[in-house]
């Protein structure tokens, strides 16, 4: 039995927590909506998609963002920079993400236990990456 295979059968019958591969390649589209004052709803072609949990990088097709937390169902991630609140959550059973942007406005108005709206709401669908041939 060779070593990938090996490390493999340890990871998935000994230690489920353990992760063999550096990155999990995906292939990921959906929806962009964004609200007023200029409303644009947009589909998002399938791209590819990089969670790389060791350096806490997920790139998408939308943008790269920073893993903040990752548990066994979810990673949660965010975007520290630009000018909106930029975070987010992928499924790691369903491979559904959600992505919100809020303005700085609205961002206080959520801490605050007020209802907010989100600037921008992405909704994506990732699969497994699949070899062509």
């Amino acid at each position: 039995m060779g070593y990938a295979r090996g490390l493999f059968a340890f990871c998935v019958i000994v230690a489920p927590s353990c992760n063999a591969a550096a990155s999990t390649r995906l292939i990921c589209g959906g929806t962009y909506t964004q609200g007023p004052p200029n409303p644009i709803e947009a589909k998002v072609g399938p791209g590819a998609t990089v969670v790389d949990i060791e350096a806490g990088l997920l790139s998408t097709p939308i943008g790269k963002f920073r893993i903040t937390q990752s548990a066994q169902d979810a990673i949660t991630f965010d975007s520290p920079d630009g000018k909106l609140k930029v975070f987010g959550r992928m499924d790691r059973f369903t491979g559904e993400v959600m992505i919100l942007e809020r303005t700085p406005e609205e961002e206080a108005k959520m801490r605050a236990g007020q209802s907010s709206v989100a600037a921008v709401v992405i909704q994506l669908h990732c699969s497994a990456a699949k070899p062509l041939f």
